[in-house]
């Protein structure tokens, strides 16, 4: 009986008080440290330049992740106090170290429809590597068009079909030889992950931007090619900013670091197709914790529940989850 209840206890935490813990913490942590750089520096409203349009569009590719993945987290959660199981729809994107990669972790049910119905059906990479590279451009224009009728969302499908192409053509040219292995495996893994979440972060500029200009704008100031280098304006944004960093710094081991909702309760069967779930994970590099239905981690969770339910109070204004736009 004991065993039951223990059972019992931990579906509905699974189901229900985890992923609404985890996607309050992240997210809360996430719209506190974009409103701080913000309110701190007024004037990156009228002025681009590298710390400030780095520092935003960093904390803006981790909202979009962690709003995704924590909708869709809940959705899990809540499936299985019902005694479903769904597949898993996001799996730690940013650790991805190739395009290819990341979309096998990002938006899985979506990038599992455009393979199914937009890709297989254009010919995908049976007539050769010309009409493989056309069908996956033409695949990911029209995913693109298919988050909203812009040409900011066309153009960042755009992107990725050409990423795809790219990532595509140099993985033959690797396994044809004509590419030489010099690095060690780490620093490899390490570069080509750092490569692919500058990819992925250029492209977000264009997805989350309302015109190309403002976009444009974005990309040179990350480059350091939009203004002239004034030192008041470095000063004014390093300056009583050390919260915000700190807080930058704890995202970054969030993402990087800890295992995903999934791999934090995989003890516990949370998704449709663990195992195989499982058989695939290679080392991302995260640290080997995972959730027990002890005192401890109820504490753990329930003070963390605490300081993002604080947090979100002391928001002075809310920004809406990414999916309230589509």
């Amino acid at each position: 009986m004991r065993l039951k209840n223990i059972k019992t206890r931990s579906k509905v935490f699974i189901g229900f008080a985890f992923p609404i813990a985890l996607l309050v913490v992240l997210s809360a942590t996430v719209y506190w440290s974009i409103g701080q750089i913000v309110r701190t520096d007024k004037w990156v409203q009228h002025t681009h330049n590298v710390l400030s349009d780095a520092s935003g569009i960093v904390s803006s590719a981790v909202n979009m992740e962690t709003g995704m993945r924590g909708y869709c987290d809940m959705a899990l959660g809540l499936a299985r106090l019902f005694g479903i199981r769904l597949p898993v729809n996001f799996n730690s994107p940013y650790k991805a170290t190739s395009i290819s990669d990341f979309w096998r972790r990002w938006h899985i049910t979506l990038s599992h429809f455009l393979r199914d119905y937009l890709y297989i059906p254009l010919g995908g990479n049976r007539s050769g590597p010309v009409r493989r590279y056309s069908n996956l451009m033409i695949t990911m224009l029209l995913g693109g068009l298919w988050h909203g009728a812009s040409w900011t969302f066309v153009f960042w499908g755009g992107l990725h079909g050409a990423y795809l192409a790219i990532n595509h053509g140099w993985s033959a040219l690797v396994s044809a030889g004509f590419v030489p292995s010099i690095l060690p495996k780490p620093v490899g893994n390490v570069l080509s992950r750092g490569i692919t979440l500058l990819a992925v972060v250029v492209a977000w500029v264009y997805f989350r931007a309302e015109s190309f200009e403002g976009a444009n704008n974005i990309i040179l100031g990350m480059t350091g090619l939009s203004t002239v280098y004034e030192p008041k304006l470095w000063d004014v944004m390093i300056t009583g900013t050390a919260p915000v960093w700190a807080a930058m710094i704890c995202l970054a081991a969030i993402v990087f670091l800890l295992p995903n909702s999934i791999e934090f309760t995989e003890n516990y069967n949370p998704i449709l197709g663990l195992k195989k779930f499982v058989s695939q994970r290679r080392s991302d590099g995260f640290m080997p914790v995972r959730w027990k239905p002890t005192a401890g981690w109820a504490a753990a969770v329930s003070v963390l529940f605490g300081v993002a339910l604080i947090q979100t109070y002391r928001l002075a204004e809310l920004t809406e989850f990414i999916y309230f736009n589509f």
